[in-house]
């Protein structure tokens, strides 16, 4: 038992949601359940507020979450709160709304979905960990057949691209299932809302945090809504926004255009001085040739400039942890 004196730790559960009146009640009731029980059974007192992101629902999602938020289900230590979407802006928007939420109210934050595929199970152990560091606490999904090959293969190629081009080391099985120390989220709650993938940036944030590895949990029925084209979006958003890589690529491309276009050069007075060319052609040639590379040189430049004065200058300059116990 706890000791009812003692300052509380407040976490906050955030919880994206659309379209989600089939299972959400059971889901909260099933969180609420454990998160009690850890309270009641741990040697620290917490307050939880689970707040659920209705994210432009157009079923009876708002409406369960209104009639459960003046039911018995909230406690004195485990409350419920709510923020409803005008329309559905998309699962990153959620999170991060939900974030910016717990930001400055919490000692931590955790996300997970709520559609069953997160455990909650893992909550107490997610809790446990961060007593133990003061940091970000990663998940990691087991390799999982029911996926289907074309979800492993592409999310696998799509990380080493972000891998390769920005240096961050993500592993295809990462998630946004994870727990966040809310010191590092005041530090960075202003860069969150333009961070493009909340999992990409909490593992540049803390690339050497710990990672706990859960099972998937899959419900019959039901049928993922992250469709190929939000999978290509979301793709696009995090390889733009975290790699160099296609910056980086120009400068190259480039230097390759110059080279080739010198090498064209002698081609061009080769064939002029042994009288193979019709007039004109050779000077127009060595234009074309020296001016393309030129051109696309300086593109590769202006890409430095920019990779440098605004993709680099948007990240945070530091953010530090705090080890001093919230309990005094």
């Amino acid at each position: 038992m706890h000791d009812q004196t003692a300052l509380k730790i407040k976490g906050f559960i955030i919880v994206p949601a659309y379209n989600e009146e089939a299972g959400i009640e059971t889901f909260l009731r099933s969180m609420f359940l454990l998160l009690e029980t850890f309270n009641k059974n741990h040697s620290q007192a917490f307050e939880f507020t689970v707040v659920v992101v209705n994210d432009g629902s157009i079923d009876k999602t708002g409406e369960i979450l209104e009639n459960l938020s003046r039911s018995s289900l909230v406690t004195s230590d485990v409350r419920l709160d709510y923020i409803h979407f005008v329309k559905n802006f998309g699962h990153q928007a959620a999170v991060i709304a939900g974030l910016l939420r717990a930001a400055p109210q919490s000692d931590f934050a955790i996300s997970l979905d709520a559609d069953g595929e997160h455990p909650i199970p893992l909550i107490p152990t997610l809790i446990e960990t961060w007593l133990k560091t003061r940091t970000i606490v990663h998940t990691k999904r087991k390799s999982c057949a029911e996926l289907g090959w074309f979800k492993r293969v592409s999310s696998s190629l799509y990380y080493k691209l972000i891998s390769v081009g920005s240096g961050i080391n993500i592993d295809s099985g990462m998630s946004d299932f994870k727990l966040w120390d809310s010191e590092i989220l005041r530090q960075t709650q202003n860069f969150l809302p333009n961070c493009g993938s909340t999992r990409i940036f909490a593992m540049w944030l803390a690339p050497h945090a710990p990672a706990l590895v859960y099972e998937q949990g899959f419900v019959d029925g039901r049928v993922s809504r992250f469709t190929l084209r939000k999978m290509i979006r979301f793709g696009l958003g995090g390889l733009v926004r975290y790699s160099d890589l296609p910056l980086r690529f120009s400068v190259l491309f480039g230097s390759l255009v110059l080279v080739a276009s010198l090498l064209f050069t002698g081609h061009a007075i080769y064939g002029y001085l042994m009288g193979k060319t019709i007039p004109g052609w050779a000077s127009l040639m060595l234009l074309i040739g020296f001016f393309g590379g030129v051109n696309s040189l300086l593109i590769g430049l202006l890409s430095e400039y920019l990779l440098q004065l605004s993709f680099r200058s948007s990240f945070p300059r530091y953010v530090s942890i705090k080890r001093k116990d919230i309990i005094s």
